[in-house]
């Protein structure tokens, strides 16, 4: 996450990578709230075409489209 903070999005504050890496970890580590379970998806070793075909899937699976 660091290195795609870093190199992808030319994020250089410290302060503020280390703030999203901790915020990504909370949502691993709790993945429910009161209301309901987060949705959650590694995507540290996936490409970018897997990623996208996921977030495909779960939006069709959420709002129950047809391709």
């Amino acid at each position: 996450m660091e290195k795609r903070m870093m190199e992808g999005r030319q994020i250089t504050n410290e302060d503020w990578i280390c703030s999203s890496i901790d915020y990504n970890r909370w949502f691993m580590e709790n993945g429910t709230l009161p209301s309901g379970n987060i949705d959650t998806f590694d995507i540290t070793k996936k490409t970018v075409s897997e990623v996208a075909e996921y977030v495909d899937w779960w939006v069709r699976d959420k709002v129950k489209l047809t391709k």
